[in-house]
């Protein structure tokens, strides 16, 4: 009978655990930390820019100082979407099935067999350990 392996995504799903609560809540904080350090590097950037090209072509100036703001309003959209994404871990319940992302596999599929029970797989773990293969 012939086969063929097929690439495959597999999705990593978790458990919502407190130690996923934890765990995800630092990595969000981190995050956070990261950018508002970044926001304040181009605080200073501009600041910078602004005493060293008094005499500089004025166009020039305002494509810099334009293009700062851009960078320093999708950090400022991107703290936001974090404190969000923070608000609602607060909101999960223990037991909540949390997609954490997906792995590259392979499926060997023969003839007869349903192709989407083969290509639709997922990996559930709790606190780190594979409980269920699906």
């Amino acid at each position: 009978m012939k086969k063929v392996k097929v690439l495959n995504k597999i999705a990593l799903k978790a458990i919502f655990t407190e130690e996923l609560r934890k765990k995800m809540q630092g990595e969000l904080d981190n995050l956070l930390k990261e950018i508002d350090m970044e926001i304040e590097q181009l605080d200073f950037q501009n600041k910078r820019l602004l005493s060293s090209m008094d005499k500089a072509n004025p166009q020039q100036r305002l494509d810099m100082k334009q293009n700062l703001n851009q960078k320093k309003e999708n950090k400022l959209a991107e703290q936001e979407r974090i404190k969000q994404r923070l608000k609602e871990l607060e909101e999960m319940e223990y037991g909540d099935e949390v997609l954490q992302g997906n792995l590259n596999g392979v499926v060997e599929v023969q003839v007869g067999d349903l192709l989407e029970e083969k290509l639709v797989q997922e990996i559930v773990t709790k606190d780190g350990r594979v409980i269920e293969i699906r």
